[in-house]
């Protein structure tokens, strides 16, 4: 097949989990079918990454987007009554390159990833679309809306309903819509064109470590910078880890990940017992070096990626019940679940003491993901589902 692939950003650096989804969905989509990647970016790709991107895709298109175009977009949103994410996005230079691209040659069907992007694509509807939708951030925007104390509340509050609408039209009216898992699509509706594509983990990247363990340490890793994890966070660091060391004195929080937000780096004043590293080379051996990860999520929608890659690395997880939907984990058998500063605390205090307990929480964690969250298992859905679109067999790469 020929797949035309609209990325929301070209993936790099992958410090979103839109941008992992679709880094994994392109290089196992590319080893079968020809696909022309475009997407935005704010600042130019690593020379190495677009090399290898092209090694993988017939065409990639890296489409500029600056700041200036973003404030325009934003004013036109606000005046015209659509989303303010889909007037961001939405600028003439995309819409140059799409237009080109779809009237030069053919494809059997076009992936766009996120509600924002799929505007770029209205009054066309061949090639067969498909959008990902990825989660229900209309969900998202509700929940920032009860939580945040920033003006940007307003700003969720105004999105929200304008997202819900643009979500459900998309399910109406598209081939295929997807979203990562059953939770999202009940927030959506009962659309029969809404479909579940799972999130997954890079289990050749994301694997059990033999080392010893830094005893007593918690780390959170995730997007710094995206709000249900500055949220999340800051609580988990001002709320939680004081109920913890109450208990534990010697308890740490390493908190790893990219575009730290004021708020969280700030969390390293409380204390050599807050390590805020921020952007690290890989995330990857400090989830696998800490006794405990923890996904203190209490906004946000979709899947939680942090809790996928903690298991895969062989470390028990403690999540709010938030960060635990949309996965097939049962609380004490594949993670803890607690909600509150108290029962979350203890939650992670009981793994803290008890290695034994978390050792086998732990076990059973990695063998769920090994089994059920490899990314094979959604590309391969995905393909099925492009199959079904465009009347293709899914083995068949184009000409």
């Amino acid at each position: 097949m020929r797949i035309l692939f609209i990325a929301a950003r070209v993936p790099d650096p992958l410090t979103r989990g839109y941008e992992v989804r679709a880094w994994h969905q392109i290089r196992l989509l590319a080893r079968r079918h020809r696909v022309t990647l475009v997407g935005y970016c704010v600042t130019p790709p690593r020379p190495a990454v677009l090399t290898h991107l092209r090694t993988l895709c017939d065409e990639v298109h890296a489409v500029p987007l600056g700041l200036l175009g973003m404030a325009e977009g934003a004013v036109r949103g606000l005046l015209s009554g659509r989303s303010l994410q889909t007037s961001i996005y939405d600028t003439p230079g995309m819409r140059r390159v799409l237009r080109r691209l779809l009237a030069e040659r053919r494809h059997d069907v076009v992936h766009v990833q996120m509600a924002r992007m799929a505007t770029l694509l209205e009054g066309i509807s061949s090639p067969p679309r498909v959008v990902d939708l990825i989660d229900a951030l209309s969900v998202n925007m509700a929940r920032r809306r009860l939580l945040d104390r920033s003006l940007t509340r307003w700003v969720a509050s105004l999105e929200q309903a304008r997202l819900a609408a643009q979500e459900r039209h998309l399910c109406a009216t598209w081939d295929r819509a997807l979203v990562a898992s059953e939770v999202d699509r009940r927030a959506i509706g009962d659309f029969p064109r809404l479909v579940v594509n799972s999130n997954a983990v890079d289990l050749a990247h994301f694997v059990r470590r033999d080392d010893p363990r830094r005893e007593h340490d918690i780390v959170f890793s995730g997007n710094l910078g995206y709000f249900p994890n500055v949220d999340g966070v800051v609580w988990l660091a001002r709320e939680v880890l004081p109920r913890v060391r109450a208990a534990i004195p010697d308890a740490t929080l390493t908190v790893v990940g990219a575009r730290p937000a004021r708020a969280v780096r700030e969390l390293a004043a409380l204390g050599a017992h807050v390590e805020v590293l921020g952007e690290v080379p890989d995330v990857a051996p400090y989830i696998g070096r800490a006794s405990v990860a923890v996904a203190p999520l209490r906004a946000g929608s979709g899947q939680a990626l942090k809790v996928l890659e903690a298991m895969a690395c062989g470390t028990p997880v403690v999540a709010t019940s938030r960060a635990a939907e949309g996965l097939d984990a049962r609380d004490g058998v594949h993670l803890r679940v607690a909600d509150g500063a108290a029962p979350f605390a203890d939650a992670v205090v009981r793994l803290l003491r008890d290695r034994e307990a978390a050792r086998q929480l732990a076990d059973e964690a990695y063998r769920l993901v090994a089994a059920r969250y490899g990314w094979s298992t959604p590309v391969a859905a995905l393909e099925s589902i492009y199959a079904t679109i465009a009347g293709n067999p899914c083995g068949s790469s184009g000409s």
